[in-house]
């Protein structure tokens, strides 16, 4: 999570190339307000494109539908819908 802002700040430098961020960032459980200070630093940078998928899918047990909702409500509030 913490390397989002960091994504941020290297993608800002190369404007003409276009970045995709693979599955949300990878969000962790339990690390919502971090990651999601990093979504909003990287959907400021007008290069880059987000995929939405594969939330949860290295923690140990499911995410609950009720997470997941969070996460792509958050990411798409981030991003837009483009």
């Amino acid at each position: 999570q913490i390397q989002l802002e960091a994504a941020s700040e290297f993608v800002a430098k190369f404007p003409k190339l276009t970045f995709i961020l693979n599955h949300a960032g990878f969000p962790l459980r339990g690390q919502f307000d971090e990651w999601h200070k990093g979504i909003l630093a990287l959907a400021t940078c007008p290069n880059v494109c987000v995929k939405i998928g594969g939330l949860g899918c290295y923690d140990e047990t499911n995410w609950s539908q009720t997470e997941i909702d969070t996460y792509v409500r958050a990411t798409i509030d981030a991003f837009g819908v483009d």
